[in-house]
């Protein structure tokens, strides 16, 4: 199948953004969508439209963003302990420790060396940034043990083989997301294994791989956005920053989370060499 040049890219990328807007019953955030079956471009959450859930989910996850925007963490955790207690879901419990790995980042970013009296403050700031970082392994590893019980006990389905799959990235253990990937396989979901193997090829460090099956998702329009994201980090690890450039700058139009931002950093501190 014939390589897909640059303009044809810039033309499904639009097509993927037409999509309608749906929001994310595990974060609140907003995401493109033209299929379904859709990935979480925030939360990396596989949702499903048919879902139904309380009306009163996403105004309570909109407040817990809101705080989180304000930086009130310990009020947003609160509140979203509230929202896991509805939901005896592993999805809910991994996006709990997301926002706990997300208020680790931001103890580290309040690192700093250029006020007086830095030495106490950083110490306090690495302090919590450590104890954060070891409690969000924690409640993702226990989230992952969850779902080996529930699908082993119960037989599963799609959307808990992904959670299992999503939980073994963020944990770095290849293994265990190669078997999560043989048990979606069981489902009959050939669009969310391709997926799945396109991630695990970007954890593992195989730019070749990942370009190739992002291409492939983006042709068939499979998470198309989510697969624009690997693409532009394959353009990266394969030194194509030109491209790479122009097509993170189209895609943080649509795309708004650390992932990408840190993408662009990178892109933009390689050109600047």
């Amino acid at each position: 199948m014939a390589k897909i040049g640059m303009q044809q890219y810039v033309r499904l990328l639009e097509r993927a953004a037409a999509g309608q807007i749906s929001k994310c019953v595990y974060c609140g955030n907003e995401n493109r969508t033209v299929n379904d079956t859709w990935i979480c471009t925030v939360c990396e959450n596989i949702n499903y439209a048919g879902t139904l859930r309380d009306p009163n989910l996403f105004p309570a996850l909109d407040n817990v963003n809101q705080l989180i925007d304000e930086r009130k963490y310990d009020e947003a955790l609160a509140a979203y302990e509230k929202i896991m207690s509805q939901y005896n879901e592993p999805a809910y419990i991994y996006r709990y420790a997301l926002l706990i790995m997300e208020q680790s980042n931001y103890e580290v970013s309040c690192i700093r060396y250029d006020r007086p009296g830095f030495m106490e403050e950083n110490a306090v700031h690495r302090e919590r940034a450590s104890a954060l970082h070891s409690k969000w392994k924690r409640i993702m590893n226990k989230a992952l043990v969850a779902c080996n019980d529930e699908i082993a006990n119960a037989g599963g389905n799609q959307f808990l083989a992904y959670t299992l799959f999503i939980l073994a990235i963020k944990l770095g253990k290849p293994k265990t997301a190669k078997r999560a990937i043989e048990i979606q396989e069981r489902y009959n979901t050939p669009s969310v294994v391709a997926y799945e193997n396109m991630v695990l090829s970007a954890e593992l460090g195989l730019p070749h791989d990942t370009e190739k099956a992002a291409a492939e998702l983006i042709r068939t329009m499979s998470f198309p956005l989510n697969a624009f994201y690997y693409l532009t980090w394959s353009m990266v690890k394969l030194g194509q920053y030109q491209d790479a450039a122009g097509m993170s700058a189209r895609l943080s139009i649509y795309i708004h989370n650390d992932s990408l931002r840190a993408l662009m950093q990178a892109i933009k501190a390689e050109r600047e060499m």
